[in-house]
């Protein structure tokens, strides 16, 4: 190969013969005279892997050209390799040997260009060109430096991410395009220059080529003489737009449906004067409703008012009114559409959706359903023993010809009672038998015992406690409304003492609690059931205040006793003895008072029945 070091490096091994003439230079194409041979006996003063001197190896056998083999040491080589970490590269495990180390038998991570990825590579497919270095699939999603575009390059390592495509925006004469590459800012001028004379649109005025594209008509100053599709005078001058401006003389015009007339603008073809339009419609009974409106009116959707023959209602068209007569089995109106035409005589069969009120046997339970489910022949209705037994309840005479009357007569379904209309009867019968008047029947729990602890927080935080309560109602309320079995209502984060008064006070409302997290982000969540959850009979603030109010009313506050200083001996010790059994009788009374008070509070009540 012959290489022209005076003129360029080709970066090519040089292979020109050395001095020794038995070898060729290995070195990069280079400028000037190649160096010595590298195996020459005078360089070569250590063994193959550089750790061992020649003279301790072989002092008798010393090497006398270039050609003679180079000893060899009973060492590791431990030459750097190509492959392995920079800062800690492989090295060569082999003996002491001549040429080229052999390849490495581990493994090398290497990353791409871009630093974004990496791979574990045996070390034998390492080259020296690629460096440990390879090119990932990642594609950049930096802007390009006209901020239009994206740069999409595979592992890109360029910090200038120039853009390659071409601009293609409008420039400023309107009529070409940019034709450079993409770019940021404004685009250029354009450079297309017409040769042709340029006029205003009447020609008086004109520019003489060559001409700018986008260069706007000279102005000539004179009036337009364009033609503007009236007789009124012309008060703008000759311009370059292609339309002229409307013409504003005041015009006497009639309005859309030519009810009045009135000066409008010349350029204005016709206006509404905002009265009905009036116009009579094609269906020849009828005028237009509309306001004064352009182009035609619409169809007629009014109602016509003839009265029909087949019925008493007055559209002429199908019958669309509810028909009004009663229903054979119910007392309730048909409702459905009117039938006169297809069923004169007799209502078509249909089930009645109005909605009644239908009770259980006892009364107690209610519930809104419609008319035909509560008519219901499958249904359960009432029995006769239910008549007989309700009869004989209320302390009357039982009459089995009237009951029958009556059972007769009883069309609706009933309710089956539950377990609230047995706690009920169970009232009832204890209030006969204990001869209790004016008894409240109802299996609503009685009035709750709230806690000293939950009535001293009440005390302490009034307006915490207040809001727990009014959330909690408020939760109890949707639930029973709403379509769900349950709702769940999440407190936020709080202390101890806070979700020991939420724990608490749900229980008074039916409703079950569990907390949730860890501290300090613990928090509680109520849930409220459909069928289980209900307010109290006795909120937590009225149940405090009637023990406030209770406490006043059993103090007993004594009085001060004065005696005259002018008395004797005798007087004054039979009043001090007198006034002595007098408090030693009030403090009695008190006493007795209080013990009757604990015993009345510890009295069962029967009433008080909470179910399972």
């Amino acid at each position: 190969m012959c290489c022209l070091s005076y003129q360029y490096s080709c970066q090519q091994i040089c292979n020109k013969t050395v001095n020794c003439g038995q070898h060729s230079c290995q070195q990069i194409c280079h400028f000037g005279k190649c160096e010595d041979c590298s195996l020459d006996p005078k360089l070569v003063t250590h063994c193959c892997c550089g750790k061992t001197q020649l003279s301790s190896l072989a002092p008798h056998a010393k090497r006398q050209s270039c050609t003679d083999p180079i000893p060899t040491c009973d060492m590791i080589c431990d030459k750097v390799l190509v492959c392995g970490p920079d800062k800690e590269p492989h090295r060569c495990s082999s003996g002491c040997h001549t040429g080229p180390c052999p390849p490495c038998g581990q493994k090398t991570v290497i990353r791409c260009r871009c630093g974004a990825n990496s791979d574990n590579i045996e070390c034998i497919e390492l080259s020296e060109s690629e460096r440990k270095s390879f090119n990932c699939k990642k594609r950049c999603n930096k802007k390009r430096v006209c901020g239009r575009h994206k740069c999409l390059f595979e592992c890109c390592i360029d910090s200038e991410h120039k853009c390659s495509q071409i601009c293609g925006r409008k420039l400023s004469c309107g009529g070409h395009t940019c034709e450079e590459l993409c770019h940021n800012g404004s685009c250029p001028q354009c450079w297309n220059i017409s040769w042709d004379e340029l006029t205003c649109r009447c020609g008086a005025a004109s520019k003489l080529p060559p001409i700018a594209c986008g260069t706007k008509r000279p102005e000539c100053g004179l009036v337009c003489s364009q033609y503007h599709g009236c007789n009124h005078r012309v008060d703008h001058l000759c311009h370059d737009d292609a339309q002229c401006p409307p013409c504003t003389y005041f015009v006497p015009k009639p309005c859309f449906g030519e009810h009045e007339s009135r000066p409008v603008q010349c350029y204005e073809d016709s206006y509404s004067c905002g009265y009905l339009c009036g116009k009579p419609l094609d269906c020849g009974l009828h005028d237009c409703q509309m306001i004064c409106h352009f182009g035609d009116c619409n169809e007629c959707t009014l109602p016509c008012n003839k009265t029909r023959e087949d019925c008493d209602h007055l559209y002429c068209n199908e019958c669309t009114l509810p028909c009004n007569k009663t229903r054979e089995d119910c007392d309730h109106l048909c409702g459905l559409r009117c039938h006169q035409k297809t069923s004169p005589e007799k209502c078509p069969k249909s089930n009645c959706k109005i909605m009644i009120k239908v009770l259980c046997s006892c009364g107690r339970k209610s519930e809104q359903m419609p008319c035909f489910k509560a008519n219901d022949d499958n249904a359960s209705r009432l029995s006769l023993n239910s008549l007989a037994n309700q009869r004989i309840k209320n302390g009357e005479s039982v009459n089995i010809s009237e009951i029958m009357k009556n059972l007769k007569d009883f069309k609706y379904i009933q309710l089956k009672c539950d377990e609230k209309c047995a706690v009920t009867e169970r009232n009832r019968l204890l209030a006969e038998a204990l001869d209790i008047k004016d008894a409240n029947f109802s299996p609503d729990p009685g009035p709750p015992k709230y806690s000293d602890t939950l009535k001293n927080s009440a005390r302490s935080e009034p307006s915490f406690v207040a809001d727990i309560y009014d959330k909690l109602t408020k939760l109890v309320l949707e639930s029973r409304q709403s379509k769900l079995n349950f709702k769940n209502l999440n407190f936020p984060p709080m202390n101890s003492e806070h979700r020991h008064v939420i724990h608490e006070l749900a229980e008074h409302f039916g409703c079950k609690t569990h907390a949730m997290d860890r501290e300090p982000n613990r928090s509680v969540v109520v849930k409220a059931s459909k069928d289980k959850c209900y307010l109290p009979t006795l909120s937590l603030m009225d149940a405090m205040k009637e023990e406030t109010d209770t406490k006043t009313k059993n103090k007993i506050t004594l009085k001060n006793y004065s005696f005259d200083s002018g008395t004797n001996e005798s007087n004054s010790k039979l009043t001090v003895n007198t006034s002595h059994s007098m408090i030693r009788n009030i403090t009695a009374d008190t006493n007795q008072s209080v013990k009757e008070s604990n015993e009345s509070s510890k009295q069962i009540d029967y009433f008080d029945f909470k179910g399972d």
